[in-house]
């Protein structure tokens, strides 16, 4: 990965990224485009983070040397927050399903994405305005 790929990245992305949550995809691989992806959200800091009910995916593809936001084809039911206990081997990790619209991209053999996830920060157990944001990058290959 290039420098200039992820100075692209922050700019395309106006959060406060950090290593606050590890994002896995937990398939099987190779990922191969048009299957659903599921990953898992671990919250790695000291106190909560409270993800809203779309778990806030933001899914980028890294094309004609830009990265470009992707819809998720999924939709998530209900209005609840959800909330990642701090480093809690059991409340502080879920899963999420994903399914990036890879359709309108032209590509031969693989593409790489990055699943970003943003939520807010708790300090002392009380959420707050403090967005943050992780993301991890997987190769999906082409059907």
């Amino acid at each position: 990965m290039s420098s200039a790929e992820d100075v692209q990245f922050l700019t395309a992305v106006p959060l406060t990224i950090g290593q606050y949550l590890e994002i896995n995809a937990i398939n099987d691989y190779p990922i191969v485009a048009g299957n659903e992806i599921v990953i898992s959200i671990k919250n790695l800091t000291k106190d909560c983070v409270v993800l809203p009910n779309d778990y806030g995916i933001s899914i980028l593809v890294y094309v004609d040397s830009s990265w470009q936001e992707v819809d998720n084809l999924v939709t998530y039911m209900g209005d609840d927050d959800i909330i990642l206990d701090a480093k809690d081997p059991l409340f502080s990790e879920t899963l999420a399903p994903i399914y990036p619209d890879l359709d309108t991209l032209e590509f031969l053999d693989q593409v790489r994405i990055r699943i970003l996830v943003a939520g807010r920060l708790c300090l002392d157990g009380v959420p707050s305005d403090n967005t943050v944001a992780s993301f991890a990058e997987i190769t999906i290959l082409h059907p």
